[in-house]
């Protein structure tokens, strides 16, 4: 049985882990890089320098400070990381752009395929749309009739004399579904056009302009 051939997000996937993969080593390989060099600078507490004038003072005060041979090593493990590491995050450099130009060839040469998923979630965006807007209905209507029931107790309340009880908070859910309209009014395709029929979507894959109008979907 012929194998089935991995579709361009399943070959991006695999890039994606060996990139994943290829920056951890260059972020390892870096913090070594940048430890050696502030070994090996001028300042900061741990360089070489600072090391060796806290060693000198120890021995111009009679103490015992830190052993010029153990400051020779250090030092020597320094510029040998730098050696070492310098190339290394070059070349991890290097390799993470080349699958990045690798992972931008496939979604180039497979372009078809990535219009009919962009569309695919932009059919799901709308009918997460129409799911939000019933919800928020039903919230509102519900606020409502919980603010209604709350009224009717405080007026039975103040009929019968009894104290009052505190008003209950206000809902700015009518605003709320008035801003969710105007946010969702232009639908998630390019330039808010959506084609009526997927045969439509051959535009986003030649070198042609997005139609200015598509047939209403009725």
């Amino acid at each position: 049985m012929a194998r089935t051939k991995p579709n361009p997000a399943e070959l991006i996937e695999a890039l994606e882990e060996d990139r994943a993969r290829i920056t951890g080593k260059q972020a390892d390989a870096g913090r070594a890089l940048a430890t050696a060099r502030a070994q090996l600078a001028d300042t900061g507490e741990t360089s070489i320098r600072a090391r060796r004038y806290v060693s000198e003072l120890a021995a111009a005060e009679g103490r015992t400070g830190e052993l010029a041979a153990v400051l020779a090593k250090a030092e020597a493990d320094a510029h040998t990381a730098i050696r070492a590491n310098e190339p290394k995050v070059e070349a991890l450099e290097s390799a993470a752009r080349n699958i990045a130009a690798k992972i931008d060839t496939i979604r180039d040469e497979h372009i078809e395929f990535y219009a009919r998923q962009a569309h695919e979630l932009s059919v799901q965006a709308v009918e997460a749309q129409d799911r939000a807007r019933e919800a928020l209905t039903a919230c509102h209507e519900a606020w409502k009739a919980a603010d209604g029931a709350w009224g009717r107790v405080r007026s039975s309340r103040r009929r019968l004399g009894w104290p009052d009880v505190p008003s209950s908070p206000t809902s700015d859910l009518g605003s709320l579904a008035s801003g969710f309209e105007r946010a969702v009014q232009v639908p998630p395709w390019p330039g808010g056009r959506r084609p009526a029929r997927v045969e439509q979507l051959a535009p986003a894959w030649h070198p042609v302009d997005w139609p200015s109008r598509f047939e209403v979907i009725s």
